[in-house]
């Protein structure tokens, strides 16, 4: 190592770096991802019933509808094609997309059968 000279003409020997040991970082394994999987999924829902579509038109809800739940969205907030569709937090939920799907589908094929000019 080289010498420092001070103002006085003395010589001392440069300072040693100081060496500080590394502190390790604490590695936690990760759970499996079966594990995580089965905690995110969602209870599945009840299937609906065969004739859950009834009574769906272009200006009323189908019959199984009702304030406390909408048959398309499976909550209180109604999800009919005509009446404002989905809101956003329900278009990320296939079940939800599915069900609004069949319901446009059940539209369109009733405004074929019944003409443009002629409400349901």
């Amino acid at each position: 190592m080289s010498d420092i000279e001070l103002m006085g003409g003395d010589i001392q020997e440069a300072p040693k770096p100081v060496e500080t040991p590394r502190v390790k970082r604490k590695y936690t394994r990760r759970k499996p991802k079966i594990e995580a999987a089965s905690k995110r999924r969602k209870p599945r829902e009840e299937p609906l019933p065969a004739g859950w579509l009834q009574g769906l038109n272009s200006i009323n809800c189908c019959v199984a509808c009702g304030p406390e739940k909408c048959m398309i969205t499976g909550e209180n907030v109604c999800g009919h094609p005509n009446k404002g569709g989905l809101q956003t937090k329900y278009m990320s939920d296939k079940a939800v997309m599915g069900r609004f799907g069949e319901a446009r589908l059940h539209l369109a094929h009733q405004e074929a059968e019944g003409g443009k000019g002629r409400k349901f």
